[in-house]
């Protein structure tokens, strides 16, 4: 991969270039004309044409030819093509995670994660999705009390939580949600 420094640096090489291109074909101009103007239509333009000119072309040639291969490489190296690969649903989560860690949201990530399990609870047990807490407590309370001391447990930590935000804390209750939920699901 080649710096941006590099890049200029060739830059400045045809910018130079050219400029010499340009000095050779003005001192060129100013020696006048190399042959009769009889002789012009006999031996062609290239033959009448100075040698400073001939090689001013040539340069300006090669720098044009610098320039459009300077110009036309890759900033980077080209990204190999992996194929369609299965992502793992770990892979979106670390993501997720990152991306709040770095945007410093760790209370909308509890907000999210205890709405999101409120509402999973409300349907395990056939409540609306808005229902309360107490409403949830009552109902998992009757119809799952397996599972009554963790869900309280996890609610409970999750409102500790909301005042001063710990990241570690954070995790281990989603972790605990997410065993819950399995829990749970082996229970159907």
């Amino acid at each position: 991969m080649r710096s941006a420094q590099s890049q200029a640096k060739d830059l400045w090489v045809i910018a130079l270039l050219l400029l010499f291109t340009v000095g050779i074909a003005y001192w060129a101009s100013l020696q006048g004309p190399a042959c009769l103007p009889s002789k012009t239509s006999q031996l062609g333009l290239w033959a009448i044409t100075p040698w400073p000119v001939k090689l001013a072309v040539v340069q300006m040639s090669l720098a044009l030819l610098l320039a459009i291969f300077t110009l036309s490489r890759r900033f980077i190296a080209p990204v190999p093509y992996q194929g369609e690969g299965v992502r793992r649903r770990g892979e979106y989560l670390s993501s997720m995670a990152q991306l709040f860690q770095q945007a410093q949201a760790s209370q909308l990530v509890l907000e999210i994660l205890s709405a999101q399990f409120k509402r999973d609870l409300a349907a395990l047990v056939g409540l609306a999705p808005a229902a309360t807490p107490q409403a949830l407590r009552q109902a998992i309370a009757s119809r799952r009390p397996e599972l009554t001391s963790q869900v309280e447990a996890i609610l409970r930590q999750a409102a500790q939580l909301a005042p001063r935000l710990d990241e570690a804390r954070l995790l281990q209750l989603g972790r605990q949600m997410a065993q819950t939920r399995r829990a749970w699901s082996r229970m159907r």
